[in-house]
């Protein structure tokens, strides 16, 4: 070397690497493992949902038509939603007068309470509940029990009730 030019300094060897702590990185694992967490258990809230509604979207779905069919006095449409059973209970000119009795009170927009469906003993079953304000200034509380049968959802048994 020269006289005048000194050795170059390696600066890499001068200072010394920094050290990450465990403090800085436990406070974002411990987030991390909470998000994770929290987002499982709104997942699993909202499968559950799911799995209600698909539940009892048949059932709904069916009382809704049944309720319509009643307040705009379409006898033979609700009766063809009744089930075998409650068919060979009430006949279609039973149904009708039922039907043409109750129909023009039960004027309002059905309002759905409540929906259930269940499997007892091999039996699948639900109750929709609505209530509906009539024509005569009284809110009726309307329960359909429905049965699914081979060839789907339907009412095996109606009742309104004055509120």
């Amino acid at each position: 070397m020269a006289e005048n030019e000194t050795a170059p300094v390696k600066e890499a060897e001068t200072q010394a690497p920094a050290k990450k702590t465990a403090k800085s990185t436990k406070p974002t694992n411990v987030k991390k493992i909470i998000l994770i967490v929290v987002g499982i258990i709104v997942g699993i809230i909202i499968l559950i949902i799911a799995i209600a509604m698909l539940a009892t979207s048949g059932p709904r779905k069916i009382s809704d038509s049944f309720i319509n069919n009643i307040q705009t006095k379409n006898a033979s449409a609700g009766y063809a939603e009744l089930s075998t059973s409650a068919q060979t209970n009430v006949t279609q000119q039973e149904f009708k007068d039922v039907v043409e009795q109750i129909g023009p009170v039960l004027s309002g927009k059905p309002s759905n309470e409540s929906s259930e469906s269940e499997t007892k003993n091999g039996k699948t079953s639900g109750k929709v509940v609505y209530t509906i304000k009539g024509s005569d200034g009284n809110t009726y509380k309307i329960t359909i029990t429905l049965v699914k049968q081979t060839d789907g959802w339907k009412v095996e048994l109606f009742d309104s009730k004055k509120q």
